[in-house]
């Protein structure tokens, strides 16, 4: 069997390059500081293979520090107030969640490369060549490592490693943080490979859905498990004991030292998958020639106002793409399962009715901060869905604010398995109540989210003629999108707590609760009379 496929890697970098050409064409046009500075991150037809990477591996570097460099401050607090212990449990409890982030990026930047490739229809360029099938299907497997996701895990290890050494001086973190999230690539890159030459296009749509939520949902449930952990002692004895399995040897290594046991699993796994990761594209394919949206039923005739005709068309396109789905869903799973674990955890369930009526309902409306988080993370997915099919959109008669306000509510439509979901648990284990507070704050927080997400975005792609895809917003600025959205959390979420905990034990924090539910109506009552007068 041959180890590498040429041809169908050459065929990936032509892919890159139309896709690249496809969302950024015209996009970035200018002189100046400012278009010098975009120009130095976002990829470009004229980048070679090296360069290219160059970026998203600088990208990577500065993902990595908005995502830790609060390190140094929480650390430095430890020490002061908590002790050594603390900043062992804070800086083992850290790794282990960036290593799962990591995961989770890489398997949605799998689906974004091949969502791209469908919606974009690569493919259709070049299938009237001398081309088999076969090397078309490998290209599109080449194209999701070399497509700037690799580079982009290193670059954030790298980051997230020089931080984590600067914070702990442990000069192993320069080295197996970044060994850690380039073997989580190489590892999960192989497996989605196959499912999506095996399944890809012969699954049906809610079945792979289904399949692949279960394996997120389960991949947390068993590592959440794990960290239920009485002492700092005992948290050792854990990563001691399991340093075998991936990524507790990267972790053992960084906290407490080399050992050969962590050396020789984790040069094992890094081994593992830069073989598999060789071998598996030169075998298999993912599987492209087929329509990415394929309904057999017939056609939906949508006699509504606007904005919902707008909404329930994104819907649809959703529905019909399982590679999206699996994006929106992935991500919504990801984000959620802690939070319903709790719920159905008997330890949370007793400090909850234990606690007096409206304290708990205080507790139960912080969901919606996650809803919230979770709305900035994944409702761009109805941005990128539309592609090139964002000319069309321009001779439409809506402006950006009405698309940002159905594209608002299509992702509240599709969120709603989540807060039903959580309305049905927190009904049966509490109250009616609480679970009707959990509704609200989970549908409200997340329209909020939702629609200041889209209004950002669409100012940067609103008006470009190239396709809406994750190239033409780039990475560092859907970052900085996010980051500009969550700052507003670092204040409003500590004077909920302030008035939760200052009201006296035996008083009902009615403040607190209040500022809850009426922090987000102004945005929703925006957008209903908005829908009303449509």
């Amino acid at each position: 069997m041959e180890l590498f496929d040429r041809k169908a890697f050459t065929l990936a970098t032509i892919f890159i390059r139309e896709a690249i050409y496809a969302s950024l064409k015209r996009a970035y046009e200018g002189k100046g500081i400012i278009s010098f500075f975009v120009n130095m991150f976002l990829p470009s037809i004229e980048d070679n293979m090296f360069r290219y990477n160059l970026k998203w591996f600088t990208t990577g570097l500065l993902s990595g520090i908005l995502m830790s460099f609060w390190i140094p401050l929480i650390i430095y607090v430890s020490r002061t107030f908590m002790g050594l212990y603390f900043i062992t449990l804070f800086v083992i409890a850290y790794l282990i969640m960036v290593m799962l982030i990591s995961i989770l990026i890489i398997t949605d930047l799998i689906h974004q490369v091949i969502a791209s490739i469908n919606e974009l229809m690569l493919w259709k360029r070049i299938e009237y060549l001398p081309i088999s099938q076969s090397t078309i299907e490998k290209a599109a497997s080449y194209s999701v490592l070399i497509g700037g996701g690799l580079s982009l895990l290193l670059g954030m290890g790298f980051a997230i490693g020089l931080i984590v050494y600067s914070s702990i001086d442990s000069l192993q973190a320069l080295i197996m943080i970044p060994a850690g999230f380039v073997s989580s690539t190489l590892l999960v890159y192989p497996i989605m490979i196959i499912v999506y030459s095996k399944l890809g296009g012969r699954a049906p749509p809610l079945v792979s859905l289904f399949i692949h939520v279960a394996i997120v949902i389960a991949i947390l449930t068993v590592y959440l498990n794990t960290l239920t952990f009485r002492s700092v002692d005992e948290l050792l004895l854990f990563l001691r004991s399991y340093r075998m399995i991936y990524p507790f040897p990267y972790i053992y290594a960084t906290v407490i030292g080399f050992d050969a046991v962590s050396i020789v699993f984790s040069a094992a796994y890094l081994t593992v998958g830069l073989a598999l990761s060789l071998l598996i594209p030169s075998k298999y394919g993912i599987k492209l020639l087929s329509p990415t949206f394929k309904s057999h039923g017939k056609a939906f005739y949508l006699n509504f106002p606007r904005l919902l005709s707008s909404a329930f068309k994104d819907v649809l396109l959703l529905l019909r793409d399982s590679t999206r789905q699996k994006q929106f869903y992935g991500q919504l799973a990801a984000l959620s399962t802690p939070f319903v674990l709790s719920l159905l955890s008997t330890q949370s369930l007793t400090i909850l009715h234990g606690l007096e009526y409206v304290r708990s309902l205080v507790i139960l409306s912080f969901y919606g901060i996650l809803a919230y988080v979770s709305a900035v993370i994944v409702s761009p997915i109805l941005l990128f869905i539309e592609s090139d099919r964002n000319q069309i959109i321009y001779m439409l008669p809506i402006n950006e604010c009405e698309l940002a306000i159905s594209k608002t509510l299509a992702s509240t439509m599709l969120y709603q398995p989540i807060p039903v979901i959580l309305l049905l648990i927190t009904s049966l284990t509490l109250s009616i109540v609480h679970g009707i507070i959990v509704f609200y704050s989970s549908n409200a927080y997340w329209i909020m989210a939702s629609y200041m997400s889209y209004k950002l975005m669409l100012h940067f792609l609103w008006g470009k003629q190239g396709a809406w895809t994750e190239f033409s917003l780039g990475v560092l600025r859907r970052i900085m999108i996010m980051v500009l959205l969550l700052i507003p959390l670092a204040f409003y979420l500590p004077l909920v707590i302030a008035l939760y905990t200052l009201t006296p034990a035996w008083a009902p924090p009615y403040a607190a609760l209040a500022l809850m539910i009426i922090v987000p109506l102004p945005i929703m009552v925006y957008i209903l009379s908005y829908i009303f007068r449509d």
